[in-house]
């Protein structure tokens, strides 16, 4: 993966793993949110 993937990849984690924290502290709609942009982001990737 060259250097610009990887970056995006990167911030598709991390939105990911504020998904993740969102929904088990029941935000659904941030959870969504961030779920949506990580995908966003891997396609970028």
């Amino acid at each position: 993966m060259n250097d610009a993937a990887e970056a995006w990849a990167r911030r598709a984690r991390e939105d990911l793993a504020v998904a993740r924290h969102a929904s088990q502290v029941g935000w659904h709609a941030t959870a969504c949110f961030h779920a949506q942009q990580s995908a966003e982001k891997w396609l970028k990737a």
